[in-house]
């Protein structure tokens, strides 16, 4: 199965996730135990935001809401090329919906003040893309240090769900030790959405883990997609 990576995330450290798009179909990698950070393209491996990649052999395995994930065997990934910037972009706003419920359906609902999530067991989607109005401002929060969520935030407006402030995980904002964000990948992407570029989000859910006593899947900002540079990696 050939996929174009346009979800990368950082998990606990060094651990990473990785999906992107088989045709319009969204397709997580998933394999027996973790994907670690060594598969990154910067460290020598395959994935990376735009890249092309042979996953071999891939199952389905996914189960509500990840019905995206397939498993393979990450000693037979194999990286085959970047794609054009223009083609990726054009890649995104293809999927790209206008709202949250566009993407996740019914079974997102607002969970605290300024999140979202779907219950175990439900749903129909845990990735997509969105398009985004407005000026998304990103924050530098302190880390949880108990369960490693991101201190990085982007505050979003959405159509049904108004005013957001989700979690950014894109492992392009983070230093290589997953942890400390990196101030100045930072401030040039919201000086580049300050100055209209246009930004599409990737989206998704996390898994089922927190809090303990009501797990339920988060919402969070996979990634952030400028058009000015829409395969940009550091």
């Amino acid at each position: 199965m050939v996929i174009t990576i346009s979800h990368l995330t950082r998990m606990r450290p060094p651990y990473i996730c990785a999906a992107g798009l088989h045709d319009k179909y969204a397709v997580r990698a998933v394999t027996a135990g973790q994907l670690h950070k060594r598969l990154l393209r910067s460290n020598g491996g395959p994935f990376a935001i735009g890249a092309v990649v042979d996953l071999g052999v891939a199952k389905d395995v996914g189960t509500p809401p990840e019905l995206e994930d397939c498993r393979f065997n990450p000693s037979f990934a194999k990286y085959v090329a970047m794609e054009d910037g223009r083609t990726f972009w054009k890649r995104l706003e293809d999927i790209a919906q206008p709202s949250l419920d566009s993407i996740f359906g019914d079974d997102l609902v607002k969970r605290g003040r300024w999140s979202c999530a779907v219950n175990p067991g439900c749903g129909t989607a845990s990735l997509g893309c969105l398009r985004v109005f407005g000026t998304p401002r990103i924050s530098i929060r302190g880390l949880d240090s108990r369960t490693m969520r991101s201190g990085l935030r982007l505050a979003i407006n959405d159509p049904v769900f108004g005013k957001l402030d989700l979690g950014i995980t894109d492992v392009r904002f983070f230093e290589d030790d997953f942890i400390t964000v990196n101030e100045a990948v930072v401030n040039t992407v919201q000086d580049r959405i300050n100055s209209g570029v246009q930004l599409l989000l990737s989206v998704g859910l996390t898994r089922a883990t927190v809090p303990a006593d009501d797990p339920v899947h988060w919402l969070q900002v996979n990634n952030l997609h400028l058009r000015d540079d829409p395969t940009w990696n550091l």
